[in-house]
């Protein structure tokens, strides 16, 4: 059934070399452009929602990375540039990558614009490079002086980071100035299948995937610490990590939980420790509580009927090695709606 529903990647790739054109005819610059291993399949889900997100990049990385013909001569440059977008398998993951070989990233004018937007404390001299580069990811940031046609209108690599996060997959930027810059996204072979951890929350067991948590920790409750911003947070060693119960955030169609701050105190003196899910979203850690951890699975997803469709934290659903179904909990999705809130 997963085969099925590979497909080649040379469509998306072909489609790419319209953006190309366009661009450069735009701005004026020569370009070579260079597909590499459009052969290799992945899920038509994947396919389909990457179109917008290749697109933009492809776009930026010859708006922003390539120079024009007379900067690239006086560099001691091919006046013509080079962009090469490659498909490649490594392990089990899925890697598009699209170098340039422009002028690079400017970590000085990153670093400047991130200062003016009050995203650094101080001088940002105790950043490295990969953090300075990862301003560029953030809501409205661009170094363009100009709006134009193509960029500097503050709609940028958010949207793409954004889009290949819910894909559950990963974005990285590498780059030398003078030479030109890498990004790689990184996604799962298909959507239809990973690995997952069967949980159990109060009377139910739901699974979660395995990108979506880096480790499992059991802490003392009575640590747990009330912050400023009114969020429950827990320090070990020299981490602060916010502590979210998923028992309270969860309401099926067969079991509506509602945990009163009564209940919650009786159970915390029965229960001493808990145990929880530790995931790292954008510098930020958090500890998912769950009562149990049950098992390692092979996953495949399955959509949800309309009766389910009030569980938003859900990616869909899946058939355990008992027969019985569980829901595929999206730790993700959860703290985009509690952040919006």
């Amino acid at each position: 059934m997963v085969s099925m529903r590979m497909v080649s990647i040379k469509p998306l790739f072909v489609r790419m070399e319209r953006s190309v054109r366009d661009v450069c005819k735009i701005t004026g610059k020569d370009i070579d452009f260079i597909r590499e291993g459009e052969t290799q399949e992945i899920d038509k889900t994947i396919v389909d929602s990457l179109m917008d997100p290749l697109n933009h990049m492809v776009r930026n990385s010859i708006d922003h990375g390539i120079e024009t013909k007379e900067d690239r001569v006086k560099a001691g440059k091919n006046p013509k540039g080079r962009v090469v977008l490659s498909a490649q398998r490594n392990g089990g993951a899925f890697e598009i990558i699209l170098e340039d070989d422009g002028k690079g990233l400017d970590k000085e004018k990153i670093l400047e614009k991130a200062i003016k937007q009050r995203l650094v404390v101080g001088d940002g001299s105790n950043l490295n490079d990969s953090q300075i580069y990862e301003f560029i990811f953030n809501p409205g940031f661009s170094t363009k002086d100009q709006v134009t046609e193509i960029s500097g209108r503050g709609v940028g690599l958010d949207v793409v980071k954004q889009k290949i996060k819910q894909l559950k997959g990963t974005f990285s930027v590498t780059s030398t100035k003078g030479k030109g810059s890498k990004f790689i996204i990184r996604l799962p072979l298909s959507l239809a299948m990973f690995n997952g951890t069967v949980v159990k929350i109060d009377d139910e067991r739901y699974v979660v995937p395995n990108s979506d948590f880096n480790e499992a920790i059991y802490f003392d409750k009575n640590l747990i610490q009330k912050a400023l911003t009114k969020e429950n947070v827990i320090r070990i060693k020299d981490r602060v990590l916010k502590v979210i119960d998923l028992r309270r955030h969860l309401v099926t169609p067969t079991r509506q939980y509602k945990h009163s701050e009564k209940d919650g105190k009786s159970k915390n003196k029965e229960v001493k420790h808990a145990l929880a899910l530790v995931s790292k979203v954008e510098n930020e850690e958090y500890a998912f509580v769950v009562n149990d951890i049950l098992s390692q699975e092979q996953i495949v997803l399955k959509r949800l009927g309309p009766e389910f469709r009030q569980i938003k934290m859900s990616s869909g659903g899946t058939i355990l090695g008992d027969g019985k179904v569980a829901i595929v909990l999206d730790l993700n999705m959860m703290l985009d709606s509690k952040n919006k809130k």
